[in-house]
């Protein structure tokens, strides 16, 4: 090569590029050593394109050193950027995932921020978790600005992080998730917060579950302490009414939730009067209903101070509502205490 150098000038550059080549070729596989040599030296002779391919040529087979692997991509990334403008786009894509690959997330991201490509290097920043720097990349337009925030708030619904939505002012996604872990106590101080409709639509949505999960007393308690709508809508008055029906007839020997039952419908029947509304009637049913727990509760209190006669009294009372309470329950609670008082008498 010195040779080369003193008599043949011209040579020179071919001489390199046929030593890089067979460095290359003499090693299993091609070393790392081997693809810088060749990568640099066609970068000296300004071969951008041939010293973009070579550059990368490395790759986590060639080299273990990721800090190395980070720095050759960035450098095939840039010369592209400056001297091979129309590869900039794929270079830049290239190295951009590689360097994803190997966790170098913000790298990646400002690789794509240097050719312009924002909303790429967005996606990087947020796969990263580099939430603030996706932020402030998205401050240029409102639209980037929006789609950061609906994506911060999918993944925070994805992971299930009900308080980190909640204390970044995502309310209402907060609210769904406490819903749906069942941590009703969370879901009605933060709903009362947010006012009576958000209170009552939880009341409502709570109310269900446990009528569902057979949990009858639990219902009534929630609606009567946790709001409800002030105009009520067919489906709060039919939730009333199984709340109550159910309640009624598992109520035989207790008054475990009767007195929510009469909380809850008489606050019904005060929103309806207070609004001055009564669409379909609504105002008389749930008044029959208020009625109807009264006197349930009054047999099971009857009945638990051994005051069999007006226990009696009250179970026959309710028979003039079946409809409203299941027939079955009504006869057989009116036909028991009968029978007690009528071997009481002899």
């Amino acid at each position: 090569m010195k040779l080369a150098e003193d008599c043949v000038p011209s040579k020179v550059q071919e001489l390199h590029m046929e030593l890089a080549v067979n460095m290359q070729d003499g090693n299993a596989g091609s070393s790392a050593e081997s693809i810088m040599a060749k990568a640099r030296l066609l970068e000296k002779n300004h071969d951008y394109n041939q010293a973009i391919d070579a550059y990368l040529e490395m790759s986590k087979e060639t080299t273990a050193d990721m800090d190395y692997l980070e720095r050759v991509w960035e450098d095939a990334a840039k010369l592209a950027m400056n001297h091979v403008h129309d590869r900039s786009t794929e270079v830049v894509s290239t190295a951009s995932k590689r360097l994803v690959g190997i966790g170098r997330f913000e790298a990646a991201a400002e690789l794509y921020e240097g050719i312009d490509a924002v909303k790429q290097a967005i996606d990087v920043y947020i796969a990263g978790g580099l939430w603030d720097k996706a932020r402030d990349l998205g401050k240029r337009t409102p639209k980037l600005a929006k789609y950061v925030a609906d994506m911060h708030v999918k993944q925070l619904m994805a992971n299930e992080q009900a308080d980190e939505l909640v204390s970044s002012g995502n309310v209402r996604e907060g609210l769904e998730l406490y819903a749906q872990h069942g941590e009703w106590e969370k879901v009605h101080e933060l709903a009362k917060n947010q006012g009576p409709d958000a209170a009552a639509k939880y009341s409502l949505k709570h109310a269900k579950f446990c009528l569902t999960s057979q949990k009858y007393g639990e219902a009534a308690a929630v609606l009567a302490n946790h709001g409800i709508q002030a105009v009520p809508t067919p489906e709060m008055i039919e939730l009333h009414k199984a709340v109550a029906a159910a309640l009624i007839a598992n109520s035989t020997s207790s008054d475990e939730g009767l007195e929510d039952l009469k909380k809850m419908l008489y606050k019904a029947v005060s929103a309806i009067k207070e609004t001055g509304g009564n669409a379909n009637g609504q105002l008389q049913i749930l008044e029959k209903l208020h009625l109807i727990a009264h006197f349930a509760l009054l047999r099971v209190q009857c009945k638990a101070k051994g005051l069999n006669d007006l226990a009696a009294k009250q179970a026959v009372t309710l028979l003039r509502y079946i409809g409203e309470i299941p027939v079955a329950s009504a006869f057989y609670q009116a036909g028991a205490l009968g029978s007690s008082l009528l071997f009481a008498s002899r």
